[in-house]
């Protein structure tokens, strides 16, 4: 890097910083900050995340930009059960967390990496679990997770590296590097993540312009709160191919998540994660939170995504049920890797009562069934499964899946009827 080029980003970082020291941040500012972090990071965006962990003046926040290629983003909020905790964690369709909060304050993310060499260790058991889901219903503090990382061998170490924090302050980012599993702890207040070994660049020369910027901010910051966190998120969002979908701010002492939709700083959704665990079991759709969607957004998400049900149809007519069922399952296996078709329950249950009509039940509950994996809270797959079982002439079936349809929605009045009459017959 050329000396012109270090002072420019120098002076870029210097007026950003002066911007997040005034006591508040106005419209003008905050495009500022927007425009500066687009600026800073000049060319194609990259599949990135930044995230900031910090503890100061009795707080303790998490921020969190997810950047990627997947318009189609949902939170999903699992209730505590014997022997789990509760948690939020946010992701895509695909239902593959991508990081959450647990009820205890517990946080966990992870930053993608090049293929760090990882070696499993002898003598340690393979976790078979999903690693993030584990973390966030069994552990409490950032020493209970790093005693988990001691215990277990975690392949996803070879492409991830994953930040912890807990409601103490306490944090740390856990990453495989020259040889071994490492625990990075910062002796600042405030702990940067981004998409690189930090055991490999200790030092101020790190191959991350969002690090830097986010380290800068930080670093000149005298008070920690809510704006000082979004301030370093604006300034940090990609746009581009991989766009900053969704920020999160955690509260780890308030158990308190804020929300904001494809790098829209101007609105905010604050989620209390106890009033929602009340709630039960659920997955929302993030975009549906929010009052507006940006025009980039929407843009983008057309631009990402077609409607399967056409293009799924066109296979029917063509190849038959069979090879209709098997492009859907390529679909659902990719959805985290292939945006471009939606698969939501629009599209197949559109498909699937189609093909039911037309007499072909063996291929709608193919469809109703793989829509019952992806939707596993949803009721009507379940009652689409029902209506096929029936046409297949497999009452018992029928009958399950009509049950399960109501557990999820208890007052379907159509489903109470046609399970009422069924179990009368029985």
């Amino acid at each position: 890097m050329n000396n012109d080029n270090t002072r420019w980003r120098k002076e870029k970082a210097e007026f950003v910083l002066a911007i997040c020291r005034r006591p508040a941040i106005n419209k003008t500012g905050w495009l500022v900050c927007l425009v500066l972090g687009l600026t800073i990071l000049c060319g194609r965006s990259s599949p990135a995340c930044t995230m900031v962990m910090a503890a100061k003046n009795g707080q303790v926040l998490v921020g969190n930009n997810e950047d990627w290629g997947n318009p189609h983003t949902r939170i999903t909020f699992v209730p505590a059960e014997p022997g789990r905790y509760g948690y939020v964690y946010f992701g895509f369709y695909d239902g593959f967390p991508q990081g959450g909060m647990n009820d205890q304050g517990l946080f966990i993310d992870g930053n993608a990496v090049k293929s760090t060499g990882w070696q499993a260790e002898p003598g340690k058991p393979l976790y078979f679990g999903h690693l993030m889901l584990g973390i966030l219903g069994e552990c409490r503090t950032v020493a209970e997770v790093e005693a988990w990382f001691n215990k277990y061998n975690i392949p996803a170490l070879n492409r991830a590296r994953f930040p912890v924090a807990d409601r103490s302050g306490a944090s740390m980012v856990v990453e495989y590097a020259q040889g071994k599993v490492r625990f990075v702890k910062e002796k600042t207040w405030y702990q940067v993540s981004t998409n690189f070994l930090r055991t490999d660049h200790p030092g101020d020369e790190v191959p991350c312009n969002r690090f830097r910027l986010a380290n800068q901010i930080m670093g000149a910051a005298v008070k920690l709160d809510l704006p000082l966190i979004r301030a370093v998120l604006s300034a940090a969002h990609q746009e581009g191919d991989y766009p900053t979908l969704y920020s999160n701010i955690f509260d780890l002492k308030a158990g308190i998540v804020t929300v904001y939709h494809f790098h829209n700083f101007e609105e905010a959704v604050v989620l209390r994660l106890a009033d929602e665990l009340k709630k039960g079991k659920r997955p929302v759709d993030l975009p549906s939170l929010f009052r507006v969607q940006p025009h980039a957004a929407r843009v983008f998400a057309d631009q990402q995504t077609q409607p399967s049900y056409p293009i799924l149809l066109d296979v029917y007519n063509q190849d038959g049920g069979t090879a209709a069922l098997a492009r859907y399952e390529e679909m659902r296996r990719n959805v985290r890797w292939i945006s471009r078709y939606d698969i939501g329950g629009d599209q197949i249950l559109r498909l699937a009562d189609l093909l039911l009509s037309k007499g072909d039940a063996a291929t709608a509950l193919g469809f109703f069934t793989g829509l019952s994996r992806s939707f596993p809270d949803s009721w009507q797959p379940f009652e689409g499964i029902g209506r096929a079982q029936l046409a297949l002439g497999k009452k018992d079936e029928a009958i399950a899946a009509f049950r399960r349809a109501l557990e999820i929605n208890p007052g379907n009045q159509g489903v109470t009827e046609t399970l009422g009459k069924l179990e009368k017959e029985e």
